[in-house]
């Protein structure tokens, strides 16, 4: 019953009921007091339901400010007494004035509120002008209804990570914070671009990190600290272009403090796999005399060594991978490090979220055909236009790639050569040294 009567107490001085009494005179009753109570609370409490609604619409992080008119119609200047009630996050704030507005007799005024999107979802608050609270006249309390919206989930900041293909990259990105609070923001992530809560799909980091599974965007920590009066913080993040394409990744910073969304572009670079060097003589013989229409034949005595494996593919998908497991996993992982057994495994984890692993699952392929491109247009090396290599999981094979060298072809020739999966998800790059002895 006290619990009760102290709520209740609190409740009205918080709302300026201008009634004085305490919990315990609640709890042990006076029937006169309470009869006066009764006939303040039938005379007061119509006075706070709403009469109008005002909404704010604007952009996440951003602000917008409207005025709304107050009116006195009554014959004595009344004072309000500005109070903003269920106010979460301090989304609302009074500009103008700051907490009493004066109104004289049959005149009206403005009050500026302006509304600070913090949160992604919804807000309301409620603004009481308490006509009862400063004397000597008393006007009656009116109460306004304040509800946001969010209508569009704007990008606070914009990062670009430039890497080469299949290296990774550790970087550590300083967050611009749009709140002044000190707080702690959890981590959401989502690969659409956000537009409007209602369409929004995110998951949180420390979720997605159960999942073992190789990504492009590693993050190294679950969440971010701002200190009081911060305007930034650190993110250690990991970055590996396991695919020859752009990607964009949005995270989702949450406290209470508010809400606040980043842009994460991720671009690739070329690599050069390696340099191959080719020795010929011009004493060797040929059998390609028809070279002009390009028919090359098997016999003939040049070729390129080309490796099975990609090398620098395979250990970018197994040190991304690693990245998912906790120290005693990665213990027992170091055992089949550079193994074909590290794919299988890495496939068996991953069953579950075959989606998400969209990107790397060329990885698990064992032939695969390639179309070849060479640099020089006007190249002297006569090239096929596609090369099968039968098992690309091989980490020590070679593939000889047989090619015909014209017998123009300069002392010292140097070309590069670019072969492409045909579903466009693997890329290798080789350096081609030829030498004339």
């Amino acid at each position: 019953m006290l619990h009760n009567a102290i709520c209740l107490v609190t409740a009205w001085r918080k709302i300026r009921l201008c009634f004085m009494i305490t919990p315990m005179q609640l709890v042990n009753s006076n029937q006169v007091q309470m009869l006066i109570l009764v006939v303040h609370l039938y005379q007061i409490l119509p006075t706070y339901v709403p009469y109008t609604k005002i909404k704010f619409n604007c952009s996440l992080s951003q602000t917008v400010t409207k005025q709304i008119s107050v009116s006195n119609p009554t014959d004595n200047p009344v004072n309000y007494l500005l109070l903003l009630l269920s106010n979460v996050n301090h989304s609302f704030s009074i500009l103008k004035p700051v907490s009493i507005l004066h109104l004289n007799a049959h005149s009206n005024s403005q009050v500026q509120i302006q509304f600070h999107a913090k949160k992604i979802r919804n807000s309301r608050a409620y603004l009481i002008l308490c006509g009862w609270a400063i004397g000597p006249h008393f006007g009656r309390n009116q109460i306004i209804v304040l509800e946001s919206y969010i209508d569009n989930l704007g990008i606070a900041s914009e990062y670009t990570i430039r890497s080469k293909l299949y290296e990774v990259v550790e970087k550590n990105l300083r967050i611009s914070v749009p709140y002044k609070n000190a707080a702690e923001y959890e981590i959401w992530m989502t690969e659409e671009r956000p537009s409007h809560p209602s369409s929004l799909k995110m998951t949180q980091w420390s979720e997605l990190l159960t999942r073992k599974i190789p990504r492009r965007l590693f993050l190294n920590q679950k969440s971010i600290f701002v200190a009081e009066g911060a305007l930034e913080a650190y993110l250690s993040i990991s970055v590996a272009c396991i695919a020859a394409k752009q990607r964009t990744f949005w995270l989702i910073f949450q406290a209470q403090t508010g809400d606040f969304i980043i842009q994460i572009n991720s671009i690739w670079q070329p690599l050069i796999n390696d340099h191959i060097v080719v020795k010929w003589t011009t004493q060797r013989e040929c059998p390609c005399s028809d070279w002009q229409s390009v028919s090359i034949r098997d016999t003939c005595p040049f070729n390129i060594d080309i490796p099975s494996c990609n090398i620098q593919l395979r250990k970018c998908v197994a040190e991304m991978f690693q990245k998912s497991l906790d120290k005693r996993e990665r213990l027992f992982w170091s055992k089949y490090s550079n193994t074909c057994i590290e794919l299988r495994l890495i496939k068996w984890f991953i069953e579950n979220d075959t989606d998400s692993a969209l990107e790397f699952t060329h990885v698990f392929n064992t032939a695969v055909t390639y179309k070849i491109t060479i640099s020089d247009k006007l190249s002297p090396l006569v090239l096929p236009e596609y090369f099968t290599i039968q098992d690309v999981r091989s980490f020590t094979q070679q593939v000889p790639m047989i090619i015909h060298i014209l017998p123009t072809t300069p002392p010292l020739y140097k070309a590069t050569i670019t072969l492409t999966s045909l579903d466009d998800k693997e890329l290798r790059t080789y350096v081609i040294n030829c030498l004339r002895s």
